[in-house]
């Protein structure tokens, strides 16, 4: 059965607010939203609800209870980025998370939903996970409250409406009935309608729901109270919606002490990958893109991308280039706060490149996920011996190894296109991406030369016996062709030539042709 994880931020704007705007954190605080009636308190904060505030309140009535208090329009936009950074965030405890949808029972997210499930045995189970969770939001500055349960539902309403701060409740269905009975309904995450019509009856808590004839419920409130009440217990399934898609490989570790010499990084790193390139081998899979995560303790993580040109699952191949991209981000000059950048501090040095490199915040927690992968068995085995797996492998790194230092755009390839004339039939395409096969593209039947000049250059030509070329006049031995190529007429300058293969006295071959149009002559290229 899953786990699942919800963490709960009361008055989230106001505490975002506060996030943004530390001076503010003393002051009794309210957002307000505009509308038609004028401006209306959307939420407060604890000490200015204490003065009398509450949501739905007027501006002007606010104004009147306190002179102390301290107004501001709620953005709602900000409010989401907020979510999604620490959505990003507590990535470090699962990849699997998820911002709960609003609808009529929240304007507005608060809360962060995780699909824990076997992520427990890398902190030494579900307290500590919860525990490390709590701790590292407190230091940063949050108010959270969470619960750990088997459903999403359950969770959502133990964080929200739990006696405890922090609550963690076993998949055994009476433990999960008797957690869940002494809520308010308002855990089910019901509209306003259906709990209005609990009120005159005495019915308070999902207990006393439980107690009504089930068949009685959907004709008497809606079938969003039996839809609620089956994703509480499990009785109907709830999907978890990842902010970011969840990695098709992926290893984490988390840190008792926090580590922040590179050398020792580095050194974690290589053992993590080792497990990964196990699974990637078993089944029969390479990485095509991984993200590499650096967890700090307050500052936001920090993810070094590497991209592969081919598909690979070597340890040793995937430990280069992540290394190498790790090296670039901490030699980074002027790097932030979250990031990781050189530093003047003693520290160790490593040994075969004698650099001096310090993470800026302490690493407390690292993951490697791979976010793209292929099929190893759709690969083509090399033509001839010498040509070995070994080989192939160090000429993949090298290119994998530029592309990371000088960046996707910075490594290209050739790719022939139907294109005329012939100097413009080709495009370079950067390393990753691929290139198109298809029938169109097919080399030409006949002969081209290795030697194709950017720009044909003009010749002194008399046909058929001699033409001169740098000043330089060579006999014509023999000729080949003609061979008609045409540009489409909808080109901007229309090409109408005619080219031949002509061998001279030195057996040299040359590509030439005649510009039908101008009646000239023109050097293209020459054969080796």
């Amino acid at each position: 059965m899953r786990r699942y994880l919800a963490l709960y931020f009361p008055r989230w704007p106001v505490q975002r607010f506060r996030q943004l705007y530390p001076q503010s954190r003393d002051r009794p605080l309210a957002l307000f939203e505009r509308s038609q009636r004028g401006s209306v308190i959307a939420v407060c904060s604890g000490e200015a609800n204490r003065l009398g505030v509450r949501g739905g309140l007027s501006v002007a009535d606010a104004k009147a209870l306190s002179s102390a208090l301290e107004f501001h329009e709620l953005d709602l936009a900000d409010c989401k980025i907020g979510m999604e950074e620490l959505c990003l965030w507590v990535t470090r405890f699962t990849p699997l998370v998820s911002i709960e949808s609003t609808g009529p029972h929240a304007r507005f997210p608060q809360t962060l939903l995780l699909d824990i499930t076997g992520c427990e045995s890398v902190f030494d189970g579900e307290e500590k996970l919860l525990s490390q969770a709590l701790s590292r939001l407190k230091k940063k500055g949050y108010k959270v409250r969470a619960a750990i349960a088997p459903t999403l539902g359950a969770a959502w309403a133990l964080a929200h409406h739990g006696a405890l701060s922090s609550i963690v409740v076993s998949n055994d269905a009476d433990a999960l009935k008797e957690a869940l009975s002494v809520l308010p309904l308002a855990g089910l995450r019901l509209p306003a309608e259906p709990l209005a019509y609990f009120q005159p009856l005495g019915l308070h808590r999902i207990g006393d729901i439980l107690k009504q004839p089930r068949e009685s419920l959907p004709s008497r409130f809606g079938k969003s109270v039996t839809e609620r009440l089956d994703q509480a217990f499990g009785d109907a399934a709830e999907t978890l919606i990842p902010l970011r898609p969840a990695p098709e490989f992926r290893v984490a570790r988390s840190f008792e002490y926090p580590v922040r010499g590179s050398e020792l990084l580095f050194t974690i790193l290589e053992q993590l990958l080792e497990p990964l390139a196990r699974g990637l081998d078993q089944a029969q899979r390479g990485a095509r893109h991984i993200e590499c995560w650096l967890y700090h303790g307050i500052a936001a993580p920090v993810c070094a991308e590497i991209a592969l040109h081919r598909c690979s699952a070597s340890r040793k191949h995937l430990f280069h280039l992540l290394r190498a991209r790790l090296e670039d981000l901490l030699r980074a000059p002027g790097a932030t706060r979250g990031k990781v950048k050189r530093n003047t501090w003693p520290a160790k040095k490593i040994q075969d490149k004698g650099l001096t490199l310090e993470v800026e915040e302490s690493v407390e927690a690292v993951a490697i996920h791979v976010t793209a992968s292929e099929s190893l068995a759709d690969q083509q085995l090399p033509l001839f011996e010498r040509a070995s797996a070994e080989n192939s492998g160090e000429l993949s790194l090298l290119l994998d190894r530029l592309v990371t230092r000088l960046g996707a755009a910075a490594v290209c390839r050739v790719q022939l296109e139907d294109e005329l004339p012939p100097e413009r039939g080709f495009r370079l395409v950067p390393l990753g991406e691929r290139i198109n096969r298809s029938p169109s593209s097919a080399i030409p039947v006949a002969p081209r030369p290795l030697g194709l000049l950017p720009q044909p250059i003009a010749i002194k030509m008399d046909w058929p016996r001699t033409f001169s070329w740098n000043e330089m006049p060579h006999a014509i031995h023999s000729v080949t062709g003609p061979e008609r190529i045409e540009s489409g007429w909808w080109r901007e300058v229309a090409a109408r030539r005619d080219y031949y293969i002509v061998e001279v006295n030195s057996g040299a071959r040359y590509w030439l042709f005649e510009e039908i149009n101008e009646q000239r002559w023109f050097l293209h290229g020459w054969f080796d």
